[in-house]
């Protein structure tokens, strides 16, 4: 892999282990070799470093088999403990769908696009002109003010337990009881209702259909119809005609958000003063097109952790991304390390997609190079990829830093670290982006966040965290964990956090 350095020994890794699982004495050693030489294999497996990574289903099933193996056998009651977490770990990994399947069930805005053409097209097929939407959600709204959909089609109406929801334009919303009299005043031979939400389908369709048979109205199935066409974001943007892009307009840092001398620093072992503030913050601009960065004060943050691991490193620097997208932080990543270390760093971007979630006209990481073009030898993109790709793809102990960006949904940002824990240095720090994304979305500062991945991860942590303080936590958006000295420390409460 380009660019990859050669990692530095870490002393709760082992090189080339013997695989216990084809040891016909493993059980004649002493019970805590016994447990001991299991965990150092299990943490080298997942790694570049072993050759053995295809047999990682076989070893999965071995590991699961150890608990009702072992617990006959007299192991004292901190041996089963282990034994137990590592059962617990396998589960996991056996759940964890890969980079592809992820991709391909995430409904990004092309795929609903995609979705409610086709949804138009098979009305006009069956001459049906009138709808109701079920759900008067974010969803809804979006699509409405989309422009879906389009003549001679109209939605008579919003079915939503909760007539008070705000309402879209002029279409009605009314309560499931209230659908009987919708008779009265529309003609409903020509008329079906759509579930309105990507992610609470089936919810949807189970709360309307008592209503809906009484009705006579059928309900159709808009993502989870499996006699449809279901492309993938990549797929989709493959389709898309190519067309040149509107120029790109920059917006600066704003440097009225740059504290120049944050209290955090201090905590990091830095001078508090951001000496850099100005000659670095002047190499970045963000582009228009680009939605959903990191913004000036989550740039800042993230220079100070590239400076704490970058003033003290002589051998190369690895930085890992979970989550590339639009790549404004890939290139924030690359422009800090360009500066800030004194010794040679890469950035490893790992994303689930080819193409951008948000723009299906774009690349993931194309603004990598409007931003840092001349840094791109130092940057490797990995389309198609996620945590568990990131973990195979380097040796154990060998990464100094990492931005989590991904999947924002609980326990998704504890699972990604949960994987690449095999890799990573002992005392590394982890970025964690949008902590407070629950409080920034209520729009009011002292509003109750209900707990997203981020914030549950951060919130849980307890092995040391630094986090920028604002008055305003919208403010405080971004976060950073301290892995402990001996990284697998970290697992049980990541599993814990999990469960």
């Amino acid at each position: 892999m380009p660019g990859d350095p050669t990692p530095t020994t870490c002393p709760h890794h082992t090189t080339n282990p013997k695989n216990p699982s084809t040891d016909p004495d493993l059980f004649l050693d002493d019970p805590s070799q016994i447990v001991t030489r299991i965990e150092a294999y299990d943490r080298w497996i997942v790694t570049a470093q072993s050759p053995d990574r295809q047999s990682q289903t076989d070893w999965s099933a071995w590991v699961l088999d150890l608990p009702a193996r072992i617990k006959p056998m007299g192991f004292p009651s901190d041996l089963l403990v282990r034994i137990q977490k590592l059962h617990d770990l396998h589960l996991i990994y056996q759940q964890l769908p890969d980079a592809l399947s992820i991709a391909q069930g995430w409904k990004t805005d092309a795929i609903k696009a995609h979705r409610w053409a086709q949804i138009e097209s098979k009305l006009l097929d069956h001459q049906i002109n009138q709808v109701i939407l079920i759900g008067n959600g974010k969803h809804t709204r979006d699509l409405l003010d989309s422009g879906w959909p389009a003549a001679p089609i109209t939605v008579i109406s919003i079915l939503d337990e909760h007539s008070s929801t705000p309402q879209p334009a002029i279409i009605p919303i009314i309560t499931p009881p209230q659908l009987a009299g919708l008779a009265d005043c529309h003609d409903l031979t020509r008329c079906v209702m759509l579930p309105s939400s990507d992610a609470y389908e089936e919810q949807l369709i189970n709360n309307a259909h008592p209503y809906a048979a009484a009705s006579g109205i059928p309900i159709w199935r808009v993502y989870t119809d499996p006699h449809a066409e279901h492309l993938s974001h990549d797929q989709i943007a493959r389709t898309l005609k190519a067309s040149p892009h509107s120029p790109t307009i920059f917006a600066p840092l704003d440097q009225d958000e740059i504290d120049p001398a944050p209290a955090h620093r201090l905590d990091l072992g830095l001078a508090q003063s951001r000496s850099w503030s100005e000659s670095i913050a002047s190499t970045l601009k963000f582009p228009n097109w680009a939605t959903g960065h990191i913004n000036t004060r989550d740039t800042c943050f993230i220079w100070d952790l590239i400076e704490t691991i970058g003033s003290t490193a002589n051998n190369p620097i690895t930085i890992l991304e979970i989550g590339t997208a639009s790549g404004v932080s890939t290139a924030t990543l690359a422009l800090g390390a360009s500066h800030l270390c004194q010794a040679p760093a890469h950035i490893h971007a790992f994303d689930i997609l080819e193409y951008c979630y948000f723009d299906a006209s774009r690349k993931v990481g194309d603004a990598i190079h409007e931003l840092a073009g001349g840094l791109i030898d130092t940057i490797t993109l990995h389309p198609h990829t996620n945590a568990r790709d990131a973990t195979s793809s380097f040796e154990p102990g060998s990464v100094d830093l990492v931005l989590i960006d991904a999947d924002h949904r609980h326990p998704a940002p504890a699972i990604d670290l949960l994987t690449i824990l095999p890799i990573l240095k002992p005392s590394a720090w982890v970025i964690i982006h949008d902590i407070e994304l629950d409080r920034i979305q209520s729009n009011t500062p002292q509003s109750p966040a209900s707990q997203s991945g981020p914030e549950q991860l951060y919130d849980a942590w307890d092995f040391g965290k630094i986090r920028e303080q604002c008055d305003d936590l919208r403010e405080s958006n971004i976060g950073a964990l301290k892995i402990p000295s001996n990284p697998f420390d970290a697992q049980q409460l990541l599993l814990d956090l999990i469960r």
